[in-house]
């Protein structure tokens, strides 16, 4: 399954790959894309967690999908933003950092970014209600991680602006850069980009 992405200034619209098969004179549509990309945002129950790994962060859910638990190599993070900490050379295991608990379910959490380099990288919740809540990364080691160990907390730092209705978030590459897609319950798909560059936490 794939998708074939468009760009179009600020926007990107994907047409998802379906297959069409005819069979005693009729015409089928196969669109499996559809069916599993309801999967990773219409949980019905609790039975799924929502997990997201990446630049040294790992996050996951409970089954409840309000709350999450936040765990971090330090390795990994210090290399991936060239930060120069002192640390272990061990890339493989993760220490609990942290647990937020939200009022809304999430419908999906991702670790990605925006750019060229991983000073784009946010922990991005999709919330039920179809808002996008972030955390920039680098800014919160910045402006936090130094204080002291307790300060280490990669809180949420709120919805994005002009962003609402989304039912799934993508990673995607295109013109040499990577972003984030949107899709909205309408059917259209928006970049992200913009939305994250206005906040001013990514510079």
């Amino acid at each position: 399954m794939g998708a074939f992405i468009f760009v179009n200034k600020d926007k990107l619209t994907a047409k998802e790959n379906t297959k069409t098969t005819v069979e005693n004179g009729k015409k089928e549509v196969n669109d499996s894309t559809v069916k599993c990309d309801e999967i990773s945002y219409d949980l019905k129950t609790n039975e799924y967690v929502l997990a997201s790994a990446g630049v040294g962060l790992s996050v996951s859910t409970d089954k409840s999908r309000k709350t999450v638990s936040i765990s971090y190599n330090g390795a990994r993070i210090s290399e991936t933003f060239s930060l120069g900490w002192v640390t272990a050379a061990d890339k493989t295991t993760f220490e609990p950092l942290d647990t937020k608990t939200f009022d809304k379910k999430i419908s999906q959490v991702i670790i990605d970014g925006v750019g060229q380099d991983a000073q784009g990288s946010a922990i991005l919740y999709l919330m039920e209600d179809g808002t996008v809540e972030y955390v920039p990364i680098l800014k919160d080691i910045n402006t936090n991680w130094q204080k002291s160990e307790n300060s280490q907390k990669f809180n949420s730092y709120g919805k994005l602006n002009g962003v609402s209705d989304v039912i799934s978030l993508i990673p995607a590459d295109a013109t040499g850069y990577h972003t984030i897609l949107a899709r909205k319950a309408d059917g259209t798909v928006i970049n992200l980009q913009k939305a994250l560059n206005e906040t001013g936490n990514f510079n």
